[in-house]
């Protein structure tokens, strides 16, 4: 890896870390390139300005996301949902992608378009079509929408709603484990939602 190459994962780690914490408006250049440890005027060098960064972490979020939930087959939808689990809730920066994710959920920035095109629409569409096969309604149907909505809901609520989960088992952090189980769950929770 060159050191520009070294300078841009460090700027997009920083960035995933601070852009989940503060958001796009709260970080300031200083002190992203400070996490960084890289010089500020590496920012606009490499990415145009902090928006540049910006958007190269939503980018490395739809590239890492795709990868963990792997590509789009022949699977059941159990298993499809188990495979998204797992990729939402695996890696030391979970936190951050959950976070960054549910950020632009509730107020999307002009980046969202990139996020969603990247990874929750094809992965939203893949799954109202296990739906459809599972239920033999439409997948575009909007009911088939609601009820992937649903399905895709529960891999999200150990994900956003995370420390209410691991209060009640009393831990601090979710072990491979506990993912592997979740993701199992969650798996068989959504077959059985639809027989």
């Amino acid at each position: 890896m060159t050191s520009a190459e070294a300078t841009r994962v460090r700027l997009v780690a920083a960035g995933l870390a601070l852009f989940a914490e503060y958001g796009l408006e709260g970080v300031r250049t200083r002190a992203l390139a400070q996490a960084a440890g890289v010089n500020q005027s590496a920012i606009p060098y490499h990415f145009g300005g902090k928006e540049g960064v910006y958007a190269a972490v939503i980018d490395h979020l739809v590239t890492e996301l795709g990868e963990a939930a792997g590509p789009p087959g022949d699977m059941l939808l159990a298993e499809r949902m188990e495979r998204f689990t797992r990729a939402i809730l695996h890696g030391a920066q979970a936190r951050d992608r959950i976070l960054l994710i549910a950020r632009e959920q509730l107020n999307p920035t002009t980046h969202y378009d990139r996020l969603f095109a990247g990874f929750v629409e094809p992965m939203h569409r893949e799954i109202c079509v296990l739906v459809a096969r599972a239920t033999g309604e439409s997948a575009d149907d909007h009911l088939t929408i609601v009820k992937a909505h649903a399905v895709i809901g529960q891999a999200l609520g150990f994900a956003v709603a995370q420390t209410t989960y691991l209060r009640r088992v009393r831990r601090t952090r979710l072990s491979a484990e506990d993912i592997d189980v979740i993701a199992e769950v969650v798996g068989e929770m959504s077959r059985k939602a639809l027989q």
